[in-house]
């Protein structure tokens, strides 16, 4: 049996999958680049000032590209060692737009990447609260965003609670382990939270008082 999988336009590669027939359960797989005439960007649409974001095309070999990134300001640039990658940090909040054009050497064939807009906004601090408490507790914590704020809070890697309203936010600890709340405005990017470690209240001493 042979068989073809289509072309993913991020992943930029087709696979032909070859299996005997005489009895062998295995798939023997050979990963094709296809140089595509409209390639899409992989990378984040929402992001914060002042933070360093990935954004790449597919890995073809003996492949050049070219980046463009237009918005209100420019953008501060890094290229690694891989010809499909660039890294953008952003200081001014707006909405960018990226895009490339590319030509792969070996081939002569190329294209232009579909056009990736990005929305830059400020990230929100978080204040208020403290490091610790006791289960079955309550914290309340602030932000530096006006109007409201959607606040999410991570319990031991996952979002367990999800509200917007205006400042300020309580959250109550029912469970031990470790939180994280962060704050952004609606549709605007993640910043950095404040870890809030949630433990067991200790059991009641025992004995008398002398």
């Amino acid at each position: 049996q042979i068989r073809w999988d289509q072309v993913d336009p991020a992943d930029g590669f087709g696979y032909i999958k070859y299996r005997s027939e005489c009895g062998c359960p295995a798939w023997t797989v050979v990963k094709v680049p296809v140089i595509v005439s409209n390639a899409v960007i992989s990378g984040p649409t929402t992001v914060c000032t002042q933070k360093q974001y990935k954004y790449e095309m597919p890995r073809w070999p003996t492949t050049q590209v070219q980046w463009d990134v237009n918005g209100p300001a420019p953008a501060q640039a890094t290229y690694s060692a891989q010809r499909n990658e660039i890294y953008l940090k952003f200081d001014v909040p707006g909405t960018y737009t990226l895009s490339n054009i590319y030509n792969n050497t070996l081939l002569g064939c190329g294209g232009k990447s579909e056009t990736l807009t990005i929305v830059v906004t400020e990230p929100l601090t978080v204040t208020g609260g403290q490091s610790e408490v006791c289960t079955g507790n309550s914290l309340t914590f602030n932000s530096n965003g006006s109007g409201n704020v959607t606040w999410d809070v991570t319990y031991n890697g996952s979002v367990v609670s999800t509200q917007t309203t205006p400042n300020p936010f309580q959250y109550v600890f029912l469970n031990s382990g470790t939180y994280i709340i962060t704050a952004h405005t609606p549709g605007g990017c993640v910043g950095e939270g404040t870890v809030v470690k949630a433990l067991p209240a200790p059991s009641a001493p025992s004995g008398n008082i002398t």
